[in-house]
């Protein structure tokens, strides 16, 4: 499984396709989804003990391009089916797909409960959104035949109940069967069922992604779509950056010390003080900064890429484009040896990557390890929770199922406010100055932060908040101090990484330990 499972992430790399389904995937618990691509989202369902008594076998996969906004959709009543549903969100539309894999001679109620679970899709999704189930279904016998004025396929000999409880359960969805990929033995196992077959085309891909398997014929589904629009604001302009470097700091400090903060920060609510602190500060940067482009690289790209592989990888993908706009044979005959030369070159990349690892590895340990790790990595929060039979939807609701089993494990003791507990605790009288805060002090914090270290997500570095350290004092010890007059702390502040402010609040709030530190000097 390791061979398939490096296999796949090394062709999914030169994949133009959006969304890969994948059946009998063969996978468990041991590989990590990070393993398998760092292209796609991977969604999957692996063989387990409710699906099959069988250990081995099985599975099904969704992986969905990781530019796209994808989700999995939970479905009731599919613990025994081996089966993952995903939906993906364009414009103003969005793509509910569906795969599965039913072994041969199922039992007929797995495809009922299949039925279910496609109208309970169905059911969530709007009138203009598109419906795409596919899967191994393992019904060799069955014939189907075009019926032109459905533009879809229709059964022709159901006898079996497996082919009787699919006629009379999933095909009355208002699904249309639209495959006709027939395998070496003539016989259909793979169907593919949309809500518009008129939009749909299915085609046969011109070089499969993987080994193909004589029982399963490959396909694809092409369906144009329109991709939704990405705004860039210039505050998170993506690729464009700050450039401090070719930055005048001394017009810069006069913009900041021009403003009157005291004004600004006026406002009653001490979240609304400190949003006006940063949309002054962002739109004088705006003004001030030039801007440079920033051609970051995949940070994902495995150890053994190089140019020469990169620029392969971008002429497949020219002549892929030009293939699905003209199917000519010429066309197809120059990308599949396009496919193949490529495929020789990753090959020899990756085997040649293996013998200097294994040559390193006593000398050298770290760098192997490194690379196992990250292909380990997962989410620090998964989405598929279950806890006291309630499963989660979403990642505040996984976090929830989380913070209430711990609740659970853990023992607390019911202290009541008139217990012995309460009135052993001595009340002393104390009268403790408040404390105020001075810019000499904040300005000695900000000036003491390391210029050399690099910016993070909101792209201001370090050696903005040290050149500009006695402007960016004032209005921090104006916030710094009404926070500590109301006893409140500021929300935005609070936040970790969700905020466009997230690195200039960890330079300039000095932290809260550092507040005590100032008042305690």
């Amino acid at each position: 499984m390791r061979t398939k499972t490096d296999t796949f992430h090394r062709t999914t790399l030169s994949a133009d396709y959006d969304v890969i389904a994948l059946t009998e995937t063969w996978l468990n618990d041991d590989i990590g989804n990070a393993e398998l691509s760092s292209e796609y989202t991977i969604f999957r369902c692996d063989r387990n003990n409710l699906t099959s008594t069988l250990k081995r076998g099985g599975g099904v996969l969704i992986a969905v391009r990781n530019n796209l906004k994808a989700s999995q959709v939970q479905l009731t009543n599919c613990e025994s089916l081996e089966q993952v549903c995903v939906r993906v969100q364009l414009n103003s539309l969005a793509i509910y797909i569906c795969c599965i894999y039913l072994r041969p001679n199922s039992n007929p109620c797995l495809y009922s409960n299949h039925a279910s679970s496609i109208q309970e899709m169905l059911g969530s999704s709007d009138s203009s959104d598109s419906i795409v189930v596919v899967g191994d279904y393992n019904l060799p016998r069955l014939q189907c035949q075009l019926d032109t004025d459905l533009n879809s396929y229709i059964p022709l000999n159901a006898s079996s109940e497996q082919e009787i409880s699919l006629c009379e359960t999933v095909l009355p969805c208002g699904l249309h069967q639209i495959c006709s990929a027939y395998n070496a033995n003539g016989r259909l196992l793979d169907l593919a069922f949309v809500n518009d077959p008129v939009n749909v085309e299915l085609l046969e891909p011109p070089t499969p992604i993987l080994k193909v398997d004589i029982h399963h014929k490959p396909f694809i589904i092409r369906l144009d779509y329109l991709p939704a629009k990405q705004i860039v604001h210039r505050a998170n302009r993506g690729l464009l950056d700050f450039d401090f470097r070719h930055c005048d700091f001394d017009d810069l400090s006069t913009s900041l010390e021009r403003v009157n903060w005291s004004g600004i920060l006026q406002a009653d609510n001490l979240d609304d003080a400190v949003t006006n602190l940063y949309d002054t500060v962002f739109s004088i940067l705006n003004e001030k900064v030039p801007f440079k482009r920033n051609l970051r690289h995949s940070k994902t790209s495995p150890p053994w890429w190089t140019a020469e592989i990169r620029h392969s990888r971008n002429v497949l993908r020219k002549a892929r484009k030009r293939y699905f706009k003209q199917r000519t044979h010429i066309a197809k005959m120059n990308l599949q040896q396009l496919e193949s030369s490529y495929q020789s070159s990753v090959d020899s990349a990756f085997k040649d990557y293996l013998n200097r690892t294994e040559t390193d590895l006593q000398a050298n340990p770290s760098s192997f390890w490194s690379y196992v790790n990250s292909k380990k990595r997962n989410k620090p929060i998964p989405s598929d929770v279950t806890y006291n039979n309630i499963r989660s939807n979403s990642t505040d609701e996984a976090a929830n199922l989380f913070a209430d089993f711990f609740k659970d494990v853990y023992e607390t003791n019911d202290v009541s406010a008139t217990g012995p507990y309460i009135d052993s605790i001595p009340s002393y009288n104390m009268s403790l100055a408040q404390p105020a805060l001075s810019e000499v002090n904040i300005h000695a914090a900000l000036s003491s932060v390391d210029p050399s270290k690099g910016p993070g997500a909101d792209r201001l570095p370090p050696v903005f908040v040290k050149s500009c350290a006695a402007p960016l004092a004032v209005p921090m010890t104006i916030i710094f101090n009404r926070s500590l007059t109301s006893g409140k702390f500021p929300t935005a502040w609070k936040m970790l990484r969700s905020s466009r402010y997230t690195n200039l609040v960890t330079f300039i709030t000095l932290k809260t330990t550092e507040l005590f530190r100032f008042y305690h000097a």
